[in-house]
């Protein structure tokens, strides 16, 4: 199972990419860091080239690709198309975010939502507490998400 995202970029797409990295180990699934793209790019993996050649670069291709968002998965899915590969019948392929306006794509698919809602109404609470008492000490915020699972994961066998 492959990996696409700038692990460099953020926070946030380290942490997606550490949950992975630990899937993958609880499940025993041998680990290759030949088919994980974690390396910065100037874009971010935001263009589609830098997926493109995330993907040729890979020694082989992978059972599954898990993106670090949805953008990077449906670029991932037009790259494998592009190489006569089918989605999910030949490579599975996550994103996350749920961005509601990409679901138009075929197939559907498998993310990760993010209530961006419940996370905005946080993210102004503690802009506010941190306005109004500047030494109260900083937090770390979980936010709970949802998985979406749709056809660009399910396997065809």
């Amino acid at each position: 199972i492959g990996f696409i995202g700038d692990i460099t970029y953020c926070k946030t797409i380290s942490d997606r990419y550490e949950g992975y990295s630990d899937a993958l180990k609880s499940e025993n699934i041998p680990f290759d860091d030949a088919i994980a793209a974690t390396y910065h790019t100037k874009h971010k993996f935001y263009k589609m080239e830098e997926v493109k050649k995330a993907i040729e670069n890979f020694p082989y291709i992978p059972e599954a690709i898990v993106c670090a968002n949805d953008d990077i998965a449906l670029d991932a899915i037009r790259c494998l198309k592009e190489k006569g590969l089918l989605v999910p019948e030949d490579v599975a392929v996550t994103g996350y975010d749920n961005v509601e306006s990409l679901l138009q794509v075929e197939p559907f698919l498998t993310t990760v939502r993010v209530g961006n809602q419940r996370l905005g109404r946080r993210l102004v609470q503690q802009l506010c507490w941190r306005i109004e008492i500047p030494s109260i000490p900083r937090e770390i915020v979980h936010i709970c998400v949802e998985d979406r699972c749709r056809e660009s994961s399910e396997k065809i066998v």
